[in-house]
């Protein structure tokens, strides 16, 4: 018995990991210009962008990017979280227990 396959193109594809920020470089969920610094008045304080010449982009261009920071210490030692972030239990205290002893 012959089983004949839809070709792959056919297919629709699952996108396994979508985009966090859209093609202008706005978060998608909260529709924020968010800096990458995560702080949400911030005009953008970052060396302009290679890609987009946007002062909000990190080390990365924000287009389409499909990672978000999730925070980040301080060279002073305060620990910033990502405040637009949807955490889960599981993930903030993971968060907060990396950043314990540092």
């Amino acid at each position: 018995m012959i089983i004949k396959l839809k070709p792959l193109f056919f297919r629709p594809k699952k996108e396994k990991n979508p985009p966090k920020y859209d093609a202008m470089g706005i978060h998608i969920k909260s529709g924020l210009d968010l800096c990458d610094c995560l702080d949400v008045e911030c005009p953008g304080c970052y060396t302009p962008c290679p890609a987009c010449t946007s002062a909000k982009c990190g080390s990365e261009c924000r287009r389409n990017r499909h990672w978000e920071y999730q925070g980040y210490l301080t060279e002073g030692g305060d620990v910033l979280k990502n405040p637009i972030k949807d955490w889960t239990k599981k993930e903030e205290e993971e968060f907060d227990e990396f950043f314990k002893n540092r």
